[in-house]
């Protein structure tokens, strides 16, 4: 077997090391009067990881997950 190309799952996965952006979370659900967040990168960033990391750091928070993806065969 050819071993020269490492593979990797885009998957999110729910334990990534959170660093600054469990601050900026807090920071939003902190103030009332923000209603609405938007995470934005390009595929494989880890956005889906880190929401996923945090909603399972904080299980007593309720999330709606809203997606704007668009697929066509």
């Amino acid at each position: 077997m050819d071993n020269q190309y490492e593979f990797y799952k885009l998957t999110p996965t729910d334990d990534v090391e959170m660093g600054i952006y469990d601050r900026a979370m807090e920071y939003v659900f902190a103030n009332e009067d923000i209603r609405n967040i938007a995470i934005s990168g390009v595929y494989g960033a880890g956005k889906s990881s880190m929401f996923e990391s945090y909603k399972k750091e904080y299980p007593q928070k309720k999330f709606i997950h809203i997606s704007l993806a668009h697929f066509t065969s």
